[in-house]
């Protein structure tokens, strides 16, 4: 488990934003989603060193970053969500998932 140190946590993504986690979205990840809080270390490296950057079909104002990881489970993709808000970017999910989903790719590494 990262220690963070206190919140809100504030990343740099791939793109130089400032992508902000409070700890109400992690308290809320944590309940939903409880296989990533032995994987919190990677959640700064998906936003930093994402393999792709896809809007969402659902919400065009979130960003869903996706990395895979071979030691993630056998190997699956980190997914960090972002949505603009007020403060700025805002981590609203983070999971573990086999697939990277459709939408528009905004970035993709090389």
């Amino acid at each position: 488990m990262a220690d963070w140190g206190g919140y809100p946590v504030r990343f740099r993504d791939v793109l130089g934003r400032e992508v902000l986690l409070s700890h109400a979205a992690w308290g809320h990840v944590l309940l939903r989603h409880p296989e990533v809080e032995s994987h919190s270390g990677l959640v700064a490296d998906t936003l930093r060193a994402p393999e792709r950057i896809v809007r969402s079909l659902h919400a065009d104002d979130v960003l869903l970053y996706y990395r895979f990881y071979e030691r993630l489970l056998g190997g699956k993709y980190l997914l960090v969500a972002a949505r603009i808000e007020q403060e700025g970017w805002c981590v609203v999910t983070v999971y573990i998932t086999d697939t990277v989903k459709s939408g528009e790719v905004l970035w993709l590494s090389r």
